[in-house]
């Protein structure tokens, strides 16, 4: 079975999905498929994704769980396309800002320049910023916190609902050999 894999921003993938331009995403939170009534959640996740909270290193702001958000005036950075994290804080009183960002260089940059007080999103991500010194953010910015661990799951449409169990198998074996993680770590430039 041949298949390819592709990069697409998460919004756009979505999009793109709906209109049934693409057969699946790859890497999706679990509870993703309560947006979606036309996908089919594979049993198998493909890897997990840690979330974390990212701060300036001179800022005196420590965020180590999401009820550290709750009745702040901080400014808080969030990737678009990101539901997981949109669903997080709708359960807190959040008065500061809260801007949609398209990358994380972006984010990273409106933290390091006092634009945001926190910025939310992957490690996976962020890492590769934060190791490279191009970028020059590791003597800004830190990782404040954990918010949490995910298995990340690959959903396809239900018109292939008929091969999900050998495209579960096939799953298997590719995490076996850490074949998704590769394929990640490649997109973000490791």
């Amino acid at each position: 079975m041949d298949f390819e894999l592709s990069y697409i921003p998460l919004n756009r993938s979505e999009q793109q999905l709906k209109v049934q331009e693409l057969d699946g995403e790859v890497a999706r939170v679990y509870s993703y498929l309560k947006h979606r009534d036309d996908l089919i959640r594979l049993p198998q996740p493909i890897y997990s994704m840690t979330f974390s909270f990212y701060c300036r290193k001179n800022s005196e702001i420590e965020i180590s769980h999401w009820s550290d958000l709750d009745n702040t005036d901080l400014r808080i950075d969030v990737r678009r396309g990101m539901a997981f994290i949109d669903e997080e804080l709708k359960k807190y009183d959040i008065r500061g800002d809260l801007v949609k960002l398209n990358t994380t260089e972006q984010g990273l940059n409106r933290l390091k320049m006092d634009r945001s007080d926190v910025f939310i999103d992957n490690k996976i991500s962020v890492e590769p910023y934060l190791l490279n010194d191009q970028y020059d953010f590791r003597h800004y910015l830190y990782e404040s916190g954990i918010a949490e661990t995910l298995d990340i799951h690959l959903y396809l449409h239900k018109r292939h609902e008929a091969i999900i169990p050998q495209i579960n198998e096939v799953v298997i074996d590719l995490s076996s050999e850490q074949y998704f993680e590769r394929c990640i770590w490649k997109v973000v430039g490791r």
